[in-house]
């Protein structure tokens, strides 16, 4: 057993994994099993493709407005960008001294880079005389899908380590016939923004420009997704040999 645990913090040491090894003496009920704990860690970047846009709207209306208002902004907010789905995230309205209905409502949408060029300008030509659009942020952070998309290959890698962790074993050890036990992924994911522009800090999650930037967006953020897990190893030795003397202790 103790060749055996020097062998097993070599074989991690090389594959970069932190092993912790859990109870590995006989347990009862359990004899001649071994039990090795691990923590393996795989990490990937995930690249932003698309900039999530915030507008502010304010508007003026009388009481007659009230009933088609929220087509209308969903309609204005239409011509900024073609083809976008754009989701009203708040709605606030109040009564002047007038007796008008003062609006203020914000909206969201996510735009590809090549759609931030004339983003300002787009958003000046829509406004009108009681009804003005303005754009509060442009934050270059992936998408839900994005990051989506690259944890579940975050745990396919770690599924195959694990896989790779047991088939070493069992190359080294063909009498233990180790199996993967447990994967329980540890629940805390990192984001580490990292980005082409130099004088930014690099602990900030969301990148945020009061400005839309000119062009193609000039402006690539990438978040750094780090994942872990805690894997157990169990070993089915002996088993066999177990139940072979059974049956030897029942026939004599």
């Amino acid at each position: 057993m103790k060749k055996l645990m020097t062998a097993l913090i070599s074989t991690s040491l090389l594959l970069g994994v932190a092993p912790v090894f859990a109870k590995s003496q006989h347990q009862h009920g359990h004899a001649g099993k071994t039990r090795i704990a691990m923590r393996l860690q795989a990490q990937q970047w995930v690249n932003a493709t698309s900039a999530r846009v915030t507008v502010n709207v304010n508007a003026t209306i009388n009481d007659s407005q009230m009933g088609k208002v929220h087509q209308e902004l969903l309609t204005k907010l239409s011509k900024i960008s073609t083809n976008t789905k754009w989701h009203i995230t708040s709605f606030n309205r109040s009564r002047n001294q007038s007796g008008l209905e003062q609006l203020q409502a914000t909206a969201q949408a996510r735009l590809a880079d090549n759609k931030l060029a004339d983003l300002r300008q787009s958003t000046t030509s829509i406004s009108k005389p009681g009804m003005t659009f303005k754009i509060q942020s442009v934050e270059f952070t992936p998408s839900f899908a994005e990051i989506q998309q690259v944890r579940s290959k975050l745990r396919e890698s770690i599924y195959q380590q694990a896989q790779q962790e047991v088939a070493n074993l069992n190359k080294v050890y063909p009498g233990e016939n180790f199996h993967i036990r447990v994967v329980r992924f540890v629940p805390r994911y990192f984001f580490r923004p990292m980005q082409r522009n130099a004088g930014v800090r690099p602990n900030v999650m969301m990148m945020r420009r009061p400005a839309v930037p000119a062009g193609n967006g000039g402006f690539s953020v990438s978040n750094k997704q780090v994942m872990s897990a805690y894997v157990v190893l169990t070993s089915k030795a002996h088993k066999g040999k177990e139940k072979l003397k059974d049956n030897k202790e029942n026939k004599s």
